[in-house]
């Protein structure tokens, strides 16, 4: 059983999109072509502390589990660099910090992928 099908009451549809994301020196970032994801959605923050005033760190990720069928393609590497998923509700764009296959282990079918996403900024919109 997929993580869809395990929790179809935690799948959020019509609110995010994944788009071709390009980098350019004067703009920066670049948001194109968004096609919709129904994914399930787990945030989380971390903080690392350390006794020196100066030396917290806090960061924050969210992370996604979408359907394998509605990606442009599954091959990581370039569903990380060339991809950005924004949501439409808040109007966030999150980079893809890491990205991942879920295949089911008895048959080896890729049922979800797993995206560690970073909030981030985008310029303009293509």
């Amino acid at each position: 059983m997929d993580v869809f099908s395990a929790f179809p009451n935690a799948l959020v549809s019509n609110v995010w999109e994944i788009g071709e994301m390009t980098r350019d020196t004067e703009i920066g970032k670049s948001f194109a072509d968004p096609a919709p994801l129904d994914v399930i959605i787990d945030d989380e923050e971390q903080a690392f502390l350390d006794t020196s005033p100066q030396a917290e760190y806090r960061d924050s990720y969210t992370l996604v589990f979408a359907k394998p069928e509605q990606l442009p393609t599954l091959n990581t590497s370039k569903l990380q660099g060339g991809y950005l998923l924004r949501n439409t509700e808040t109007c966030e764009y999150f980079e893809i910090r890491k990205c991942s296959i879920g295949k089911n282990q008895e048959t080896g079918q890729i049922e979800h992928v797993e995206f560690e996403l970073h909030q981030t900024e985008v310029d303009n919109e293509l």
